[in-house]
């Protein structure tokens, strides 16, 4: 349990970046290591251990939720970062030039469509400081993939005329 109190009070500890009216968010160093001990075999294997105790019988079903929401939110860190970097990387071709937007309009559109997906996303997770109920919102995770998909076709084009 202690454990599990560590990781979440670690995963508060986010450093907001404000750019472009959009919110990104940032982990700083220790929070990268943390989440990198957490996905560590051996403590996954520890913790499997303790939900095979004898012990554990009334704590089973509050360390079981916990486990899910944990890994449930490493999932989506891992994939919203993703998300983030790249839509950071298109907006600065799209939105910073008229002559790109005129030259490749149906990107543009494509990429119009991400950025109102992606800031909305990041105006709700702001309005949720709590890491692990922003993460573990239904729908989230596909959302996130949706939009990861839209920002691939833009890339695999954009690479293609480069």
């Amino acid at each position: 349990i202690i454990f599990f109190i560590i990781i979440i009070i670690i995963i508060i500890i986010i450093i907001i970046i404000k750019s472009c009216d959009t919110t990104l968010y940032k982990f700083n160093e220790d929070f990268m290591q943390s989440i990198e001990l957490l996905l560590n075999v051996k403590y996954q294997v520890q913790l499997q251990n303790l939900m095979t105790s004898k012990y554990i019988g009334h704590f089973l079903e509050e360390v079981s939720s916990w486990q899910k929401k944990l890994s449930t939110a490493d999932s989506v860190i891992s994939i919203w970062f993703d998300v983030q970097r790249t839509w950071s990387h298109l907006e600065s071709i799209f939105i910073g030039s008229e002559d790109i937007r005129n030259q490749l309009p149906e990107d543009s559109k494509r990429f119009d469509g991400i950025d109102v997906d992606f800031k909305e996303m990041m105006s709700d997770a702001e309005s949720t400081p709590n890491v692990v109920k922003c993460c573990c919102k239904e729908g989230l995770y596909d959302k996130l993939e949706n939009i990861q998909e839209r920002q691939d076709t833009i890339l695999i084009f954009l690479r293609s005329r480069i």
